[in-house]
């Protein structure tokens, strides 16, 4: 039995029922779909954020690289010292502004260009093997000194060294460090000729001591040989010019000593027409036959107060550089010396308003080559010099700048190119004073008849002073050796009234025999007689007990002189 409405109805529902469950499942596919796309908004946009904060540190990490090359490169560029990359070829890949500072070029000039261009020539062969070298190591560090020139043509002493290496695809590049170092070289070069110096005063002390060992019997001699003339021996006269010799020779050896610098400043009271005189005699010899020495010398200029030997070192520092104007043409050199009296007006043009006065005026001209405005104004100038390098350098006219101003002087000079140089220096006039020439004295000559100890290594100078000091009635005992000479004083330490000793002697020196005599007789009378030695302080060696000490040579009246002042200073004591 069928029921066929029943199953329509059943057909209907089902169908209803399947609508309303399709219709729900889109309901919830559209919500479920709706909130993935809003999830995926929400995640776009957290993605959009990060995004833009990436971008941010980014940008801030890009502005800091930035700053950082700018910075780097203002370091590189402006360096204390050059930098500046090399190919294997040896061609400049790049280099700082410095370093194209240090060479007088652009920047531009430098790159491209092979760096040997800018090598001295006498230093190429050192570049080549240094370039060997870097290439053999690949680029570890190497150094090397050598000179390099500059656009004008000027060269300049250049520290090189290798820091790092890069390969490229071709070829190894490395960059190597310029440092200048010409002022360093300079230094080491015045430590060096301040060196020569040294050594030049150590060897003149050295010279000066035994020269004056040889004068001493020379003078002493040939005083010795006058004292038994007459006045009107034709030998006389002869003998006179063997003392006048020795005494010059003497003097000599003071200015060798100054040239060195081996003795203090003595400041003293002098006519300076004598150095002067002196200092030409010297220059002379050294002039060539194309330059002619003129001289304008006032008999009487006076007397000024410096140390005799500073002016020589003037006279010739000034001639000297004349000298050298005159060199390749020859010409004209005068020399001029006379008292003048300076107004205050005059003192105005020469600058200072401390200058009126009486001076003593020292000219020197020459007809060389002159000097233009600016050499002019750097003459001066420590180490200054126009001379080619290996023709030597100093302190030059510095030095004689700095003499003049410690005497409270002045020194102008005048000079145009091809029309010569004249230099005025104005010294201050002093007092007059009464002087003595060698060989005078107004005090008469005391004999005696005391008994002197002498003491010195060379034979020749004991037994002079032997028979100088018999002469004058003294007892003489001589001794050639220190050691025996302190056992003889210790033995009877009364046996003798004076000590007159050598300064530098074997086995004992001179200061140390009187230490160890003084040790045992304490009132005795001490002289020390020395030729140049740098050790001997006259302040200490009168702290010791030394009542005078005497210069080699020393002339026969002095000697006596001295002994006597001696002996009686120490009988005034006693008494």
């Amino acid at each position: 039995m069928t029921h066929t409405p029943s199953s329509a109805s059943d057909l209907e529902l089902r169908n209803k029922a399947e609508a309303r469950l399709l219709e729900s499942r889109g309901a919830v596919e559209e919500r479920l779909s709706a909130e993935e796309a809003q999830l995926l908004l929400h995640e776009l946009q957290v993605h959009q954020i990060e995004l833009e904060m990436q971008n941010e540190e980014l940008r801030r990490a890009q502005h800091d690289i930035d700053a950082l090359r700018a910075r780097y490169f203002d370091l590189y560029n402006l360096a204390p010292v050059g930098y500046v990359t090399l190919s294997e070829q040896g061609m400049i890949v790049e280099a700082n502004l410095t370093s194209a500072n240090l060479l007088g070029v652009t920047r531009s000039a430098l790159v491209k260009r092979p760096f040997s261009h800018f090598v001295f020539a006498e230093d190429q062969d050192r570049y080549y093997l240094y370039r060997k070298q870097l290439i053999e190591t690949g680029g570890a560090p190497q150094e090397c000194e050598l000179r390099l020139l500059r656009a004008d043509g000027s060269f300049f002493w250049l520290h090189l060294q290798a820091i790092s290496a890069r390969e490229t695809e071709t070829t190894t590049e490395c960059r190597i460090v310029m440092r200048d170092i010409m002022e360093q070289r300079q230094l080491e070069e015045r430590l060096r000729e301040a060196q020569k110096v040294e050594a030049i005063g150590t060897l003149a002390g050295g010279i000066a001591h035994n020269f004056n060992n040889i004068l001493v019997p020379i003078l002493g001699y040939a005083e010795l040989a006058e004292s038994k003339l007459a006045p009107d021996d034709p030998l006389t006269s002869d003998l006179r010019h063997i003392v006048k010799g020795a005494l010059r020779a003497k003097d000599m050896i003071a200015q060798i000593l100054a040239f060195s610098r081996k003795t203090p400043e003595k400041r003293q009271s002098f006519q300076p027409q004598l150095v002067v005189t002196e200092a030409l005699k010297l220059l002379q010899a050294s002039l060539p036959a194309t330059i002619t020495l003129k001289t304008e010398i006032a008999a009487d200029c006076g007397t000024i107060m410096a140390d005799p030997t500073q002016l020589h070192q003037i006279v010739m520092n000034l001639c000297v550089n004349a000298h050298h104007a005159m060199v390749e043409s020859g010409g004209v050199l005068k020399v001029g010396l006379e008292k003048v009296i300076v107004g205050k007006e005059e003192s105005k043009v020469l600058g200072s308003e401390r200058l009126p006065g009486e001076y003593i005026v020292l000219e020197v001209s020459d007809s060389g080559c002159g000097m233009d405005s600016e050499t002019l104004a750097r003459i001066f100038e420590p180490y200054f010099t126009t001379k080619c390098q290996g023709e030597g350098s100093g302190p030059g006219l510095s030095v004689v700048h700095g003499m003049v101003k410690k005497y409270q002087g002045h020194i102008g000079v005048q000079s145009e190119p091809g029309k010569g140089t004249r230099f005025q220096v104005y010294l201050p006039a002093c007092a007059e004073e009464v002087f003595l020439k060698a060989g005078e004295s107004s005090v008469p000559v005391t004999a005696g008849t005391e008994r002197i100890l002498v003491v010195d290594d060379e034979e020749v100078i004991t037994t002079m002073f032997q028979t100088i000091l018999a002469r004058s009635g003294y007892q003489v005992i001589i001794f050639n050796n220190s050691l025996e000479a302190l056992a003889f004083i210790s033995q009877d330490p009364t046996a003798f009234d004076l000590l007159l000793t050598d300064m530098r002697m074997p086995h004992l020196s001179g200061l140390e025999l009187i230490e160890k005599a003084l040790a045992v007789r304490p009132d005795l009378p001490v002289i020390l007689c020395t030729g140049f030695n740098k050790q001997v302080d006259k302040e200490e060696a009168a702290a010791l007990g030394v009542h005078v000490c005497l210069e080699k040579p020393v002339s026969v009246r002095e000697l006596i002189l001295v002994i006597r002042k001696a002996l009686d200073e120490k009988g005034k004591v006693s008494g």
